[in-house]
């Protein structure tokens, strides 16, 4: 059975995927970030940090696929 080779459009679909889902991370992590990052004085909360590094992941995300897209 041969081995099938990556097309660019192969590629095109898995740069929209990537782009969509680094979108949807990016989204849900920002809005967790603002909304639940920060306590009622307006300081960072520790879990902060794990929210910012989530919303830095997808925005690479995010861009890798638009790339590739």
């Amino acid at each position: 059975m041969p081995e099938r080779i990556l097309t660019a459009s192969d590629l095109n679909a898995a740069g929209v995927a990537a782009a969509l889902v680094g979108f949807l991370g990016f989204t849900i992590a920002l809005w967790t970030t603002v909304w639940h990052g920060m306590g009622a004085d307006g300081q960072w909360r520790p879990v902060a940090r794990w929210w910012l590094c989530m919303l830095l992941v997808s925005f690479l995300t995010l861009l890798w696929g638009l790339l590739k897209a």
